[in-house]
């Protein structure tokens, strides 16, 4: 039997960046938005519980407007050089005082820094073409064909309306802006390149090449070559040249979280694993009752024939559960609850295959002690590249209303604090550059 690993090399060549914050990813169409952080760690129960349920409300709105809307939270940790820190320190200065020169007792204190954000990370694919009305039903049938062909094919489509993305864009920002800021075309770059290389620390100077000219440009020739192995798979980063980084092999591992507990405290369930992410696609009213109301009476037949056959009570107690469930997610619905299906996965990596072994037992023993139950994923090569990178997403295994996946706190960081210390974090929507 062959036990070669499957190598698969990743060569972007279709990558283009829409306006400000829309990136274009082989047929995927992404809009990035700056979240506001918030410091779970320093809040009371109820601070935490009132900034789950305003992200809920907030997230819940957009979905009543986006028709089968699908998004993600994300973390990144941007590096920013000690020579920006400082150039950006005295251009503020020079603001009152145009003679000033920084002392060299500063100067040689100066240290790289590091800005922390959350990206919403919406998907406005499902809905580039869904106002229906606007078009004629020739019009409407042809570009439905053509986007169907664009998301089975992932080759894209050079042809795309960028009016018409950036008007469902500003739409989309119009529900947001009192909470989001509109991401940067540097931070999209930056996400987008973190996520491709994720065993390094990206950095790079203003004065570079590497500037807001340059960033489609760079995204589409970048490479990554990926080596699938069971259970595991290789980076090659020989894409990382670029940065003038060192070339070195990362091991990798997906693990797929495959249940959660039937109960969370929606104040205190943190999902903090470094390299963490939650894709959610929230339902329509209509899709989500049918499902319940179908899931409630495949389990009152389930109960009623085990029932019959004196089955242990533990099934029927089991069973009980399920159709008290789907009882009370109907009554949230009715309520005006959002329900969701969401699909949670954790990217761990280590420079050598003993160090990510370790790193897998640890965050496995870990999810365990919390009732989480994880498991490796089949398709390790593809998974990175279509769930992690690309962000294309096709299964949602878990079911819940929207608040479940965002008591994740993917969104937390520190809003307070002094640069450089453990605690410190940029505002909402700035940038030292």
């Amino acid at each position: 039997m062959d036990t070669k690993p499957r190598v698969i090399s990743k060569h972007e060549r279709d990558i283009y960046l829409i306006g400000d914050n829309v990136l274009y990813n082989h047929g995927v169409i992404t809009a990035y938005y700056i979240l506001p952080l918030y410091n779970y760690s320093t809040a009371s129960p109820n601070g935490a519980e009132n900034a789950i349920v305003g992200l809920t409300t907030l997230l819940s709105n957009l979905a009543s407007q986006r028709t089968n809307l699908q998004f993600r939270i994300e973390r990144i940790s941007k590096v920013i050089k000690a020579e920006d820190v400082k150039k950006n320190l005295v251009d503020t200065v020079r603001l009152y005082c145009e003679d000033f020169a920084m002392p060299a007792e500063f100067t040689s204190n100066i240290r790289d820094d590091v800005q922390d954000y959350a990206l919403l990370c919406v998907d406005i694919q499902e809905d580039t073409f869904g106002d229906i009305e606007e078009y004629s039903l020739r019009d409407t049938a042809k570009e439905l064909f053509n986007a169907l062909v664009v998301k089975l094919s992932g080759l894209g489509n050079l042809r795309v309306d960028v009016e018409k993305i950036l008007g469902i864009e500003d739409n989309i920002f119009g529900v947001l802006r009192h909470r989001c800021a509109r991401a940067s075309r540097e931070i999209i770059f930056y996400a987008y390149t973190s996520r491709l290389f994720p065993s390094y620390e990206i950095s790079y100077t203003a004065q570079s090449f590497i500037n807001s000219e340059n960033f489609e440009n760079i995204m589409s020739t970048l490479s990554q070559t990926v080596c699938d192995n069971f259970g595991w798979f290789e980076l090659h980063n020989d894409g990382i040249a670029l940065f003038d980084l060192p070339t070195q092999v990362t091991y990798g591992c997906i693990l797929d979280v495959k249940s959660f507990p039937a109960h969370i405290a929606s104040d205190n369930f943190p999902m903090d694993y470094p390299g963490c992410v939650t894709n959610i696609s929230c339902l329509k009213k209509e899709d989500a009752e049918i499902k319940l109301k179908r899931n409630r009476s495949s389990n009152k037949f389930e109960y009623n024939q085990a029932a019959q056959v004196g089955a242990e009570s533990e099934a029927l107690h089991e069973l009980g559960k399920s159709i008290s469930v789907a009882t009370h997610a109907l009554s949230q619905i009715d309520n005006g609850e959002t329900l969701c299906k969401f699909d949670c996965s954790i990217l761990v990596t280590g420079l050598s295959k003993e160090e990510l072994k370790q790193n897998v037992l640890s965050v496995m023993s870990d999810c365990k002690d919390r009732d989480i139950l994880v498991g490796k994923s089949l398709t390790q090569a593809s998974d990175f590249l279509n769930k992690y990178v690309n962000m294309r997403v096709t299964t949602f295994p878990h079911f819940a209303n929207l608040q479940f996946p965002l008591s994740f706190q993917q969104n937390s960081g520190a809003i307070v604090g002094d640069a450089g210390s453990k605690i410190y974090s940029p505002s909402i929507g700035e940038d030292l550059h």
